[in-house]
Formats: structure tokens, sequence, C-alpha cells
């Protein structure tokens, strides 16, 4: 009984001043409730009530002391299919890469039996809605559209307003754009003989348009073509097949469809239309000129030996721009019209090197402004028609070609302007010209990486490259190497996040990336290949003289 009195009285204070601030609490409690009813804020539940909204200062203030010295993560937690390093979606890596890659996973990561019927083209469903949904990369923007346009609309409320509404523009965007007044023919007057010249508009991923511009080109049969390319994207576009690059979209959206880099569902659907976009672009992009000098390569010759033209600014000066002044910059008139006064140099070379019917291949961006760069120098605008009207034929590009060889306007004027002068012949490069031995050589480099490479050869995985944050604010802008970067082996092309990678070895077989000047300078080596200012520096090379082998 002593022991329990002195327990008692030992806890006799703390016991009172509980009380006490007991007390004190619910007397402040009552203060704040009684005060917010008198302004009509009663708060349910013990807060202290805030009768203003913050302001900017306080905003700004409070989120720099939440984020300062902490690293902000997204929550990439989610469930990864495979291992890392590993490709689940593939199972064989050891056929040709050229061979259709048939992946073993549908788009969001279920595995495709035996007798399970795999459509590309079906609107994203996450059920199966219609049947499973290819995991393979789109070959064209008309099945990009096909998947997106027109989604499921639970995967709608997945994607998101935001989301939903970016993809309904982009496509907005591109309606009628491989269509409208795409086929455009002039006539122009050069060194006493009349030539056509046509421009066909095409758009980087459209299947239309690769049909349109393999057509023109069969059905004109002209003796010199120039295309929207330099000689940096040589390896790219004119020699990696471009079953080749559709094996490795494919590969990339199966490895994807394992979710790699453990997206959470939301985000990882998301990432699932994007991934689908850019794997569009960065590989399937461009095809139409690809199909042009592939149907060119069949044209005999008639008259002049066949010339092709690359008649594009170089990529390295687009990404140098593009990193100056950012992406939209190459969208601005200043660089459009750069750009078409470039194409308009080269088409206008080939004119007065002696070739009768000249087609240039180009985007439907520069239509615009390369109209009026061909016009200042004196061509005339003779005949107009819509992708529709050739598909129907309700127009023929033969009978084009044929108002621009026998157009009498042309010639009746007296005062024609200075092509030369107008467009800066003798000040800026023409062009990058290949004769036709340089293209049976550029051939015979694609079939060999057709007939030998295998898709391990073509895609390899490797780690995620470290981003040195402390070395990247000492280092600039460039990405830094990192501890022990000299003692690796340099890293090929990557993609899909650095996980994917195509090896040097094939970049140096197909002269891509690092290796184009090497490729380039073989093709000029053998005299192949012609890049130059001057004029007659072309027409000398061009005529197949002895005397040109020694340029």
């Amino acid at each position: 009984s002593r022991q329990h009195f002195g327990i008692v009285r030992l806890a006799r204070p703390l016991i009172v001043a509980a009380c006490v601030g007991c007390a004190s609490w619910l007397a402040g409690f009552q203060d704040v409730v009684a005060f917010g009813k008198a302004r009509g804020k009663a708060r349910p539940k013990l807060e202290w009530p805030l009768f203003r909204p913050y302001t900017a200062k306080e905003k700004e203030l409070w989120r720099k002391g939440s984020t300062s010295m902490l690293k902000h993560k997204l929550p990439y937690d989610g469930m990864q299919l495979g291992p890392d390093g590993v490709n689940i979606a593939v199972k064989d890596v050891e056929r040709l890469a050229a061979e259709p890659l048939q992946l073993s996973l549908d788009r969001t990561g279920k595995t495709i039996k035996e007798n399970d019927i795999i459509v590309s083209e079906l609107p994203f469903s996450s059920d199966d809605v219609g049947g499973m949904h290819s995991a393979s990369a789109p070959s064209s923007w008309e099945e990009l559209e096909a998947r997106y346009r027109n989604m499921e609309k639970r995967m709608e409320t997945r994607i998101g307003p935001k989301g939903l509404q970016a993809v309904q523009l982009a496509f907005a965007a591109a309606d009628g754009q491989d269509d409208f007044r795409t086929v455009r023919t002039f006539s122009f007057f050069v060194n006493g003989r009349q030539t056509s010249l046509m421009l066909i508009g095409v758009t980087e991923t459209s299947a239309r348009s690769r049909k349109l511009a393999a057509r023109a080109v069969y059905e004109a049969q002209p003796s010199a073509l120039l295309v929207q390319l330099c000689r940096e994207r040589i390896g790219g576009h004119l020699v990696m097949p471009k079953e080749h690059r559709a094996a490795v979209a494919s590969y990339a959206r199966g490895y994807a469809a394992t979710n790699p880099h453990k997206m959470r569902p939301s985000l990882f659907y998301s990432d699932m239309v994007n991934g689908d976009f850019e794997a569009l672009q960065r590989w399937m992009g461009g095809l139409a000129y690809t199909a042009a000098v592939d149907e060119f390569m069949e044209v005999r010759s008639r008259g002049a030996p066949k010339m092709l033209c690359l008649g594009d600014v170089l990529q390295s000066r687009l990404d140098m721009l593009r990193r100056q002044d950012g992406n939209q910059s190459l969208q601005e008139m200043p660089a459009l019209s750069a750009r078409s006064k470039q194409l308009a140099r080269g088409l206008v070379a080939l004119a007065a090197a002696g070739h009768n019917v000249a087609m240039g291949v180009v985007n439907v961006d520069l239509l615009d402004p390369l109209t009026t760069w061909l016009e200042r120098a004196g061509a005339r605008l003779v005949a107009v028609a819509d992708t529709s009207d050739i598909e129907a034929n309700r127009e023929s590009i033969a009978n084009d070609v044929q108002m621009g060889l026998n157009d009498e306007g042309v010639r009746r004027g007296d005062l024609q302007p200075n092509a030369a002068e107008v467009l800066g012949f003798g000040r800026a490069r023409l062009g990058t010209f290949l004769r036709e031995e340089a293209l049976l050589s550029l051939e015979r480099r694609r079939e060999q990486l057709r007939a030998v490479t295998r898709l391990k050869d073509l895609v390899r995985h490797r780690e995620a490259t470290p981003d040195w944050k402390v070395a990247q604010l000492i280092g600039g802008d460039s990405q830094p190497p990192g501890p022990e970067a000299l003692l690796k082996e340099p890293p090929g092309l990557l993609f899909e996040l650095g996980r994917l990678e195509i090896p040097n070895d094939y970049l140096r077989q197909a002269g891509m990336e690092g290796h184009s000047s090497r490729l380039w300078t073989s093709l000029r080596g053998n005299n192949a290949a012609l890049e130059t200012q001057d004029m007659s520096e072309l027409s000398w090379w061009a005529s197949d003289s002895p005397g040109a082998r020694d340029v």
C-alpha cells in the first residue's frame, strides 16, 4: 500500500499538468471555432484555419524549401516482365534481320499463342477488343492513325484528357498534307534548252507518299532526281535496308512491351502511344526518298547520264540550329526559306547540266517556299495536281511532264531572270551529286548487309548510361563521359532510353552516324560523287569525259 501510494503521489503532478493542458487546448479550440463561425467558415476537423491563399512568393519559398538538396524521381516501380538485358518478346535472335520479325507478346505484354490472330491496325485497347493488338512498331502514319485516333473509351481515360487532346491535334494537323497540291510541274528555259521540272511533295512517314514518289518516278522517267537528303544521311536512307529499319523499330517496341523501365500502368499506356510515334518518326521516316531512289535505279538512261542530287542542308547544320534555337526554329519561315533555296539550287543545277526532265521529291512543308524560289529563278508553273487525282487517274504525270517541255510561255519573256545570281551559284554549294556508279556501289553494300546481318548483329542490349550530374555541371552542355569511359567500348547508336544500341560494326558497314564521312570519302575517291559550288565543274564532271576522271 505504501508502494502504491508513492506511485500515485509521484504521478499526481503529471495528471494535474495534463488536465491543465487539455483545458487550455479546449479553450483555444473553442475560440478558433467561434472565430470561424463568426466568419461563416466553421472547421469540421482540428486544423488551423487559413483565411487567405498563399502568395506567389510564399509558394516559391515553399517549393524551394521542399525540393532543395533532394533528388526527385518518377515512381518507376512498376512490374517488369523480363530480366534486364533480355527481350523475352523475341525468341530467335540468330535469324536474319531482313526476315519479318514475329513477336511473342502483344502490346500490353500478354503472351501470344500459336492460334492467336494479331492485328496491327486495331484501335488501341487493353482488353483485346476486336482481337489481340500487335506490339510491333507501326510501319506508316496510316497504321499509327488506325491504332490511336479512335481508341477504346477505357483506354482514353487511362491516357487522360491532356494526352488524348495532344494525340487528336497531331492527327488533325496531318489531315490532307499528303494530298493537296502535292504534284507541281514547271517549265524552265536554261542554256537555250527547255526543261521540265517536277516537284513531288511527300510526308516523312506516310505510306501514301511512298507510293506517290515511286509512281511519279516510274511515269515521268526523269534522267535526274533530287531528294531531300544530304551526304551525312546516305547510310541511313540509301544503304541500310528498310527491312532492318523495321526490325530495329519492332524489336524496340517489343522490348518496351515488357516494361523494362518499370513504369506504373498510367505512365506505361501513355508511353505506348509516345513510343510508337517516336519509333515511326525515327526508323520509318524518309522512306519516300528511298522509294524514289529505288525506282530511279530502274529508269533507263536516255541522253544525259543519270544523276542523283542530295539537295538538302547538311544534317549537322540542322542539329546545330535545333540545339541553339529549339525544334520549333526548323518550322519557322527563315529556316524553311533557306532549305528551299538550297533545294532550288540543286534542281536548277541539274537542269543546267543538260537534263531535260528533272524531278525533286521534297517535304510538303517546303513546297510553297520552293515554288517561290523556282519562280524567282525564271521557272513557270504549268500544272498542279493532288495525290487523289493521280490515284484516280484524273491527272497524268507523263502528260504534265510533256506540258513542261512544250510550254511556249516560258520562251516568250525577253527579260529572263539570272537563275545563277538569284540562287547564289558560286557562293554556296549546289548540292551533293551521285552518278550511277555510286548508286550501284550503295546498292551492293545494302544487299550485302541484307544477306549476312543477323538480328543479334543489328540490335544489342546495354546497361543504362549513368547520368553524372556533378560532372555535367562542370563540363557544360555536352554529355560527360564519366569514370573509366576510355576503358569501355564506345557506344553505337543508342535508343530506347539508352537500353538498346546498333553496334559500331554495323554502323561502319552501313556508313551511318560517325562513319558517314568515310563512306562519302570512298565515293568521292572513286569519282562517283561530287560536291561543288561551281557549275562549270559540275558540267565537266557530269560530261563523263576522260578529263573528268581527274577532278
